[in-house]
């Protein structure tokens, strides 16, 4: 089975720990489910039942089909081999009440590998993610952010425009956004059906 390695350094400091909540880890769930996250939300003009049909194809899920073939485990594994990442006590909450209190938290810079199954888009997936999302705990607020550096062995040079980012959104779900404006924009949105968080709009 054919796999993509990727490197990646850390650009905020990144709160995900293992099995105690407190000790920095790199886990690779939280990644699988970040780039969950980041599909559904890329699939707002979907009704939930054939959102869940969709997704449990590639994910993994319970039950069968409307087939009434069995969804089994995801098409998509992933690894994080074991890194020397740095670590560093840091503020999660920006309250002032709160600027005594510090969490052990990956620290910027630290560098790690990923290695994932090579499923169709899935390096776009991942590169959309890593955009407009991170990781672990406070990941909503900008910690747990990070880039990719290097695609198997090959230097990645990032870019964040819309143009790029609207151009790996369009390779995962093709016709869906559009870009005008300035900004990325969900052609048919299923307003007010739709329970999960999807992407309307995106503007840098």
């Amino acid at each position: 089975m054919k796999e993509l390695y990727l490197a990646c350094k850390v650009i905020t400091p990144m709160f995900l720990s293992g099995f105690d909540g407190i000790t920095p880890e790199l886990r690779a769930p939280s990644f699988k489910g970040a780039l969950r996250f980041w599909w559904r939300a890329m699939h707002g003009d979907l009704s939930p039942a054939d959102l869940l049909e969709k997704e449990s194809h590639i994910f993994g899920g319970i039950g069968n089909d409307p087939n009434g073939k069995a969804y089994g485990k995801s098409k998509i594994s992933i690894q994080i081999p074991k890194s020397d990442f740095s670590t560093k006590p840091c503020r999660p909450l920006p309250r002032e009440g709160a600027r005594t209190f510090k969490h052990p938290a990956i620290d910027v810079d630290s560098d790690f590998t990923i290695t994932v199954t090579d499923f169709p888009n899935i390096k776009e997936l991942i590169l959309v993610s890593s955009i407009l999302g991170g990781v672990g705990k406070r990941s909503r607020r900008g910690f747990g952010s990070y880039r990719i550096t290097h695609i198997n062995n090959a230097e990645y040079q990032f870019d964040d425009t819309l143009e790029t980012l609207a151009g790996y959104i369009n390779s995962i779900v093709p016709g869906k956004y559009t870009l005008i404006s300035g900004k990325i924009i969900l052609k048919n949105p299923v307003l007010f059906t739709n329970d999960f968080p999807f992407i309307q709009e995106i503007q840098i």
